[in-house]
């Protein structure tokens, strides 16, 4: 890929941000995902619905987006539901390795990976034939990790996302993904759902307590858990910042949180702002919308310590920070490798489970 190329693909990725949150909020049943192509800069929808192409080409035009639209046979959301059932859920799964299946929107099918042994079995066919979109993908399953750790550091308010956060009863610490507010005026603070599975446990940063713990969710796409913020040094100063690796007593304001699952796909850069992240290793490639548990996968390998960190996207020279998704784990337990991967609980599968609470932004 050119230079030239690249730096076009990432300048445009805003304009098709707002064109698939355009998409999002029209709620075609319809729709048939989408795909970008870094080679060639073109951006690709998807719908079941033959009087729509036309309409999804003018869309696209609309926001300054080239774009190809194609008839496909299954809606996003059919493939993302049966995803979502045979990752783990399906009996047959048991032989095969659960977190591991993906949504392919490009061939417009489920892709399950399974061992060839399996795929050559009984099981194997019976599972393939569970659904017309699943297509059986030999390989070696990938075992997940979650990125826990024992370290922190202290920053004072506000309380931002990317910052160290330790439970009071012992040394268990997570990195802070956003702060959130609530339709009752309550405020909250979002991490993984993995760092504290037990309900009521205070929470801290430095030596500030945070709140306690009043939800945690670690199922399927979902990793999320929610921290009360109790403490009225945290409570005061407000919210919707994140830590600043340039400098560190001036937050990054959140400026736009995406609200429509269709906004993530394949090939768009996003960044996380976690314990172990740096200007230098920050950022990836998202590789699948739909990957291990159902989740977006990115090429980027996080650390132990940076589950429950924030992907973000941020245009280069622009002003605007867009919420994307709380971290959840990464490739074993490496840091940085060459060719880990990490997955994430997208902001708009995060409002589903807590519909009362949106992300606090600061435009």
């Amino acid at each position: 890929m050119s230079t030239e190329r690249a730096l076009s693909n990432l300048y445009g990725q805003e304009d098709r941000i707002r064109l698939l949150e355009a998409l999002g909020e029209r709620g075609d049943a319809s729709f048939g995902g989408s795909w970008f192509d870094a080679l060639t800069g073109m951006e690709h929808l998807a719908t079941t619905d033959e009087a729509l192409l036309a309409t999804y080409e003018d869309l696209a035009a609309d926001f300054g987006v080239d774009a190809q639209v194609h008839l496909v046979t299954f809606p996003a959301e059919e493939l993302r539901m049966v995803s979502a059932t045979i990752s783990g859920l399906d009996p047959v799964l048991g032989l095969i390795g659960a977190d591991q299946s993906s949504v392919d929107f490009e061939q417009n099918a489920v892709l399950g990976t399974v061992t060839p042994v399996v795929s050559e079995t009984l099981g194997g066919a019976v599972f393939a034939a569970s659904h017309p979109s699943i297509r059986l993908v030999p390989g070696t399953p990938i075992v997940l990790q979650d990125d826990p750790c024992n370290s922190r550091y202290a920053c004072g308010a506000p309380l931002r996302g990317g910052v160290v956060i330790n439970r009071v009863s012992d040394t268990a610490s997570c990195s802070l993904g956003y702060t959130a507010s609530a339709t009752d005026g309550s405020r909250w603070a979002i991490t993984a759902g993995h760092c504290d599975e037990q309900l009521n446990y205070l929470w801290r940063h430095g030596e500030q307590v945070i709140g306690p713990v009043r939800q945690t969710l670690n199922d399927a796409e979902i990793d999320v858990a929610r921290i009360r913020i109790d403490n009225g040094y945290w409570r005061q100063a407000g919210g919707g910042y994140l830590y600043n690796y340039a400098n560190p007593n001036a937050p990054l304001r959140i400026t736009l949180s995406i609200t429509n699952r269709a906004t993530i796909e394949v090939d768009e850069m996003v960044c996380l702002n976690a314990r172990y992240s740096t200007p230098s290793y920050s950022c990836g490639v998202i590789t699948s919308a739909y990957g291990p548990r159902n989740m977006p996968s990115v090429d980027f390998d996080a650390c132990p310590g940076d589950s429950g960190g924030a992907w973000t996207y941020r245009p280069p020279g622009g002003s605007s920070l867009w919420a994307y998704g709380v971290h959840q784990g990464g490739t074993n337990d490496t840091c940085h490798a060459l060719f880990g991967y990490s997955i994430f609980t997208t902001v708009p599968d995060m409002n589903i489970v807590f519909p009362t609470i949106r992300i606090e932004i600061r435009p």
